[in-house]
């Protein structure tokens, strides 16, 4: 895993966990609207970039996180902010904090899948997963051009595709360093969520943001809300996946410095 670093190094510190496929690249814009005031710490997943050893698992790249911000001498986390996959990830490094002398004010989860699958249908899941590397895989532009016209791209993102190339230029340069290995590995860790105890004052730090027509609330939204009902919960209509990110950044920056100003009063 490799780390990036944006912004004020003596800031309040603001953790962004990227999705599938992804690095902490594609973040920038959003962690330099950040950046005056805070430093932001933006990790890259084991298996996203060349030279890495393979993906291992979600509880395991958290770790990783948790281990590199014990190294610097980070002690507490203003927000940490999981995007996708990155969410899942966010939320086991939101329940190792609790036992590990990290204080994390709040948290932003945003479009994460949350799903438990039987392994049958993991194994129909991991062949999409690997559809969607192969098709980023070697053809440059068009491979993006073509994945934006999938009818997959369609569904989870609905209409005006293209407002994606750019994070979909950055999964095409991880696309070309992942191994089968990794790709089966970070399916299932988007499959297998296991859902951690976090106690009610500690559920009241997470919010969670879904548009109203990605396929990952549709599924895991209902579930979540009983699992933890103090916890917050943000729709932001029709964007897609992950849309109030990609489709309007600065709504996104608002609801972030929203909810560190929610969670900072309790400090």
């Amino acid at each position: 895993m490799i780390f990036q670093d944006v912004g004020k190094g003596n800031g309040p510190v603001i953790i962004m966990l990227n999705g599938s496929f992804c690095t902490g690249n594609g973040l920038t814009g959003i962690a330099k609207a950040l950046s005056e005031d805070y430093r932001i710490i933006l990790p890259t997943y084991d298996g996203h970039y060349e030279g890495s050893r393979d993906f291992t698992t979600r509880e395991d790249q958290a770790e990783k996180v948790l281990e590199h911000l014990h190294s610097e001498g980070i002690r507490e986390v203003d927000i940490l902010i999981g995007i996708s996959m990155g969410a899942e990830i966010a939320m086991d490094l939101f329940a190792k904090s609790l036992q590990s002398g990290l204080t994390v004010h709040g948290a932003l989860l945003d479009g994460g899948p949350f799903l438990s699958f039987p392994s049958p249908i993991r194994a129909l899941l991991r062949m999409k997963f690997k559809s969607i590397v192969n098709m980023l895989r070697g053809k440059g532009e068009a491979s993006v051009t073509e994945f934006l016209n999938s009818k997959i791209a369609r569904w989870l993102i609905g209409e005006n595709p293209e407002d994606y190339t750019g994070m979909l230029e950055d999964m095409y340069g991880v696309c070309q360093n992942l191994t089968d290995t990794s790709v089966r590995r970070e399916a299932d860790a988007c499959l297998t969520f296991d859902y951690p105890p976090i106690p009610k004052d500690e559920q009241e730090k997470l919010l969670f943001n879904w548009s109203d027509n990605e396929p990952a609330g549709r599924f895991s939204k209902g579930k979540m809300m009983k699992l933890y009902p103090y916890a917050k919960y943000h729709f932001s209509g029709n964007l897609g996946h992950c849309g109030l990110l990609v489709r309007k950044p600065n709504d996104f920056v608002r609801l972030v410095l929203k909810h560190i100003d929610n969670t900072n009063i309790n400090k």
